[in-house]
């Protein structure tokens, strides 16, 4: 079996000034591979190699996306800032901001005011908060999920286009959204598990909603979505014990698979061209390989090999044959994408929410509150480089964006371009 990368995830935009920008246009970049191969700047600190620095009007675990030469990223404000204090629920603000590449400079923001079911600041909520999901772009419009407030779509500019309500109930779990929007060919794709038990696809110019898929076997199901590559494209969602294969013309299954997850699902599905990969749960089997294709139940005849290494948050990247994480606990992993068979386990010191991403020929892992490690693309562990903010005390859960060398970082409290 022979296992294609696919590292092409940005798009060659030109723009007014005649240069050619490289754009990363929602989490985990364009494709949703997190891969360009385009080198970046791999050392920095609090004041070397940091272009520009921008104050954020809250904290956020999103993801910063870059479209031609503006930079946009999602925030919350007015509640839910100290947890023994966490104030009143109707202070509460998202924030969905546009900021120019170049200077850093706030082109826009957007205020979105919150409804009546939001969660409240404590318990699973209180470790991500209200500004979770990645926005996504076509290059004409950029759509941010709000959870219980919504899915958004703005132009390039910030002209409101429209705004629909995707649900507004909550699991048991009081978790809150986690998901970030997906598109493929005119339609926005969202994972509304919390809000709906829902997979709802939308068309990209109206809103208009063109199918819903629930069930309550979303209950746990907080990755964003996967758009399968190849001839055949499928929709791929794993949740407490399975993955979907929808069609993403009309929602219907296609296939699905039986898994031995245990505990939630968080990790976004990775997909080549003949493959899928799966991460999640607390314990036990950690992660999936299932070959594409087939119809019905092809538990028995898809799945390639299962492990019980992987990652409960983080999500991992494809590269040459093999695929590298590093998990929640620090412990960066590299292993062989036909076999599954480990290669290296190697501790980096800290916590680790966003997921990896590889400029290159090397891997950036961002930490929580110990920098950033940088490591080679290669199946044997060298690391590269370490850098730490140390202005910056705050947490960093967002993955980086990259665009023309340059890597867009955010904290709960700036967003920083680092490098050109």
């Amino acid at each position: 079996m022979q296992i294609l990368a696919i590292a092409i995830s940005a798009v060659l935009a030109p723009q007014d000034n005649g240069s050619v920008t490289e754009d990363w246009r929602g989490f985990r970049g364009t494709r949703g591979t997190a891969t360009t191969e385009t080198p970046a700047v791999r050392r920095w600190s609090g004041d070397v190699n940091i272009a520009w620095k921008t104050e954020l009007p809250g904290p956020g675990t999103s993801s910063p996306i870059v479209v031609g030469e503006r930079v946009f990223v999602t925030s919350w404000s007015g509640y839910g800032l100290d947890l023994k204090d966490p104030g009143n629920p109707a202070q509460l603000r998202r924030h969905f901001l546009c900021v120019d590449a170049g200077s850093g400079e706030v082109l826009w923001t957007k205020q979105i005011e919150p409804v009546a079911t939001e969660d409240t600041f404590d318990g699973r909520m209180a470790n991500h908060g209200y500004a979770s999901s990645t926005p996504v772009s076509d290059g004409e419009r950029v759509f941010a999920f709000f959870g219980k407030s919504g899915v958004m779509a703005v132009d390039l500019a910030g002209e409101p286009l429209w705004h629909v309500d995707v649900g507004g109930s909550s699991s048991k779990w009081k978790t809150g959204s986690g998901s970030s929007p997906v598109l493929d060919a005119g339609v926005l794709f969202i994972n509304a598990s919390d809000e709906s038990e829902s997979v709802i696809a939308l068309d990209t110019k109206t809103g208009e909603e063109l199918w819903r898929r629930t069930s309550p076997l979303l209950d746990q199901a907080y990755g964003a979505l996967a758009v399968t590559l190849g001839p055949d494209p499928v929709i791929a969602l794993a949740y407490l014990g399975g993955i979907w294969g929808l069609d993403p013309k009309n929602g219907d299954f296609k296939w699905t698979v039986k898994t031995r997850t245990n505990g939630a699902l968080a990790p976004t599905i990775l997909a080549s061209e003949d493959m899928l990969f799966s991460w999640g749960g607390q314990s036990g089997v950690k992660s999936h390989a299932v070959r594409l294709g087939g119809e019905g139940d092809v538990t028995e005849s898809h799945i390639a090999w299962s492990s019980r290494y992987g990652a409960y948050v983080p999500s991992p990247i494809l590269f040459d044959g093999h695929l590298y994480w590093v998990d929640e606990s620090g412990i960066a992993q590299c292993a062989q994408a036909e076999t599954g068979e480990l290669v290296f386990r190697e501790r980096l010191e800290g916590q680790f929410y966003s997921s990896v991403v590889r400029a290159g020929d090397a891997i950036y892992a961002v930490s929580r509150e110990n920098g950033t490690y940088v490591f080679a693309a290669k199946p044997e562990f060298e690391l590269l480089e370490h850098n730490v903010i140390r202005t910056d005390e705050s947490r960093f859960d967002g993955s980086p964006a990259v665009s023309n060398g340059a890597l867009y970082i955010r904290s709960r409290t700036a967003l920083y371009r680092i490098g050109i």
